[in-house]
């Protein structure tokens, strides 16, 4: 009777490490679900001028010191500092010859908000397509200044 007693003791933190997988699993699957595909339309032309009044008005104003903050509140360093998205070293330098006639401004826009637009070679389409809906042009300003001094 003793022995029973001790093991159901012993299968309860089981269970509830199992119950918070489930529920993790659960609302991970409601938010995939219920997703927002919607992102920015991508022109079918492409010109050295597109995006670029957004843009401009994005980086007015903005801070490039918040942009280290921004890449961790919103998880970019999960994927860009791992083999699964292209690193964000040296990504000001590229950003300007990666999608011509696009200057660096408007490819790294056009990469965070509508990722889809264009996927670099050997990495697979797996960039959120929500932040434009989850950041204020605030950060957004913000996290593209920062990435175009990299």
């Amino acid at each position: 009777m003793a022995q029973s007693s001790q093991e159901s003791i012993i299968g309860w933190p089981v269970r509830i490490v199992a119950v918070a997988f489930v529920l993790i699993g659960i609302i991970f699957l409601y938010f995939f679900i219920t997703f927002d595909d919607e992102t920015v339309e991508v022109p079918e032309t492409l010109a050295s001028t597109t995006y670029l009044d957004v843009v401009d008005s994005l980086l007015a104003n903005a801070d490039s010191t918040n942009g280290p903050q921004l890449l961790v509140q919103f998880a970019c360093t999960t994927c860009h500092e791992t083999v699964v998205a292209p690193l964000f070293e040296g990504l000001g330098e590229r950003a300007g010859e990666r999608r011509p006639p696009l200057t660096a401004a408007a490819y790294i826009y056009e990469s965070i908000v509508s990722p889809s637009a264009y996927v670099v070679d050997g990495y697979v389409d797996v960039m959120p397509r929500n932040f434009r809906q989850r950041m204020t042009d605030k950060q957004l300003g913000d996290l593209i200044a920062y990435l175009l001094e990299l």
